[in-house]
């Protein structure tokens, strides 16, 4: 559903920047590759994480979208959006960890005291303002 929430035009150039597990990365080289799009690569996946960066080049090369598709392991935050070729992303897919706390029955919500719970969500609030705020500081992008 974000890969088609961006709404990509062809030849346009998108950025996963949290990627894996890599569902929403091949659903965007997917929608990329059915209009035509003639750059190659027309996604570059980001993770920086070394397990989950595995899982997403596995999901990439088991969709054949290796051509479509950069993966590249790396803190979305380390990036320059000025340097090539991230001076040409268009869109930004930006999905970051959450607290998943809207999920019924979080067993380790009810094992964990809520001043853990709270500094917990405080992080990742503070996580996500700067990716977000990182993201809209790509020169180019139309959307995030």
């Amino acid at each position: 559903m974000a890969a088609e929430a961006i709404s990509p035009q062809r030849n346009w150039l998108v950025l996963d920047a949290c990627a894996a597990p890599g569902n929403k990365t091949t659903h965007l080289a997917s929608i990329l590759s059915s209009m035509g799009s003639t750059i190659r690569p027309c996604v570059l996946a980001l993770d920086r994480d070394e397990k989950r960066f595995q899982i997403l080049k596995d999901r990439v090369k088991n969709a054949g979208a290796e051509d479509l598709v950069q993966c590249t392991r790396t803190d979305f935050l380390s990036i320059d959006p000025a340097s090539k070729p991230f001076c040409d992303v268009k869109a930004i897919v930006l999905d970051p960890s959450c607290s998943g706390s809207g999920l019924v029955n979080r067993v380790s919500v009810s094992k964990s005291s809520d001043e853990e719970h709270v500094k917990r969500l405080d992080k990742l609030a503070h996580v996500q303002k700067l990716l977000l705020k990182h993201a809209l500081s790509f020169p180019n992008v139309v959307i995030v």
